[in-house]
């Protein structure tokens, strides 16, 4: 996805911006692979976002333990980090949002993560690791499927006999689609995390 002579570290967010319009305009298949390209070893694109996250939250969250929400004030921070493509919805999922009011504008399909909730997920999910985020794509594309609200979805996807990935996204006014939770569930607590949550038409909980 990166072109020749233009690395990562030299513009990311104007570099993550061109990708994630380019990625936006695929039909699911290929930009389900787009995103994999992306966020698959040995591409930088994940591994310089979240060093720039790190020494953000390291900076400014040193010694924090847990956070309700982020807000990067500075556009200049957020505009040099930008957002990384992290997923792609199927139809199944992006049938599930509604269009913006007023118009017949489908939902976006890209997911985006955002340099704030890369922030909050350092600190209170700091047991992930890249190679967990680089399991959003299937966690999206194969997960359960649970709604929180009209503009809010969840993904629950089972990873082994242990744990299962449990995953929110969320449908901005902009029509943006970001991911706003990523974490590690037992395998136990499927029934419970999914508490106060409806099951969308087509999604078994298992």
């Amino acid at each position: 996805m990166t072109e020749a002579g233009e690395p990562y570290g030299a513009a990311p967010g104007r570099l993550l911006r061109r990708i994630c319009e380019e990625i936006e305009g695929l039909d699911p298949g290929a930009g389900i692979a787009a995103v994999r390209e992306v966020l698959d070893e040995p591409s930088p694109l994940l591994d310089e976002f979240f060093r720039q996250v790190q020494d953000y939250r390291d900076r400014v969250f040193a010694g924090v333990e847990r956070v309700r929400s982020v807000r990067i004030e500075d556009q200049t921070v957020k505009d040099r980090i930008g957002d990384l493509p992290i997923s792609f919805l199927g139809d199944r999922a992006r049938s599930a949002l509604p269009p913006l009011p007023g118009t017949k504008t489908k939902p976006a399909r890209l997911v985006l993560l955002s340099p704030e909730t890369a922030v909050k997920q350092l600190i209170n999910h700091f047991d992930l690791t890249k190679r967990d985020y680089r399991c959003l794509p299937e966690v999206i594309e194969k997960g359960d499927v649970l709604r929180r609200d009209e503009h809010n979805l969840a993904f629950i996807h089972d990873t082994n006999d242990r744990h299962a990935y449990f995953a929110f996204i969320k449908q901005t006014r902009n029509n943006e689609i970001f991911l706003t939770s990523f974490h590690k569930i037992g395998r136990r607590d499927r029934d419970r995390a999914s508490r106060g949550l409806t099951r969308v038409p087509g999604s078994t909980l298992r």
